[in-house]
């Protein structure tokens, strides 16, 4: 919850604090535990790019490639012609 508290005549005059809230922690229920079993982790989620990936991209960016792969790759991914 955010508080503003006027600190002067002027409208920039303005304090703003933030009212932290207190959780107490709590075991699971079982509906809660089947949901967490279910999520797929972070590496399925996003996926890291191979060492040799990051290198070519690296490599592009240093020698200010043209941009056209690029430009192709998402004119694919949208179906772009």
């Amino acid at each position: 919850m955010f508080t503003k508290k006027k600190t002067g005549p002027l409208p920039i005059n303005v304090e703003y604090t933030v009212q932290q809230i207190k959780c107490k922690p709590r075991p699971l229920d079982e509906a809660e535990r089947e949901k967490l079993a279910e999520l797929k982790s972070m590496d399925e989620v996003l996926p890291r790019p191979t060492p040799e990936a990051q290198k070519a991209l690296l490599e592009k960016l240093q020698t200010g490639g043209s941009g056209e792969a690029i430009d192709e790759e998402v004119g694919a991914e949208f179906d772009v012609k």
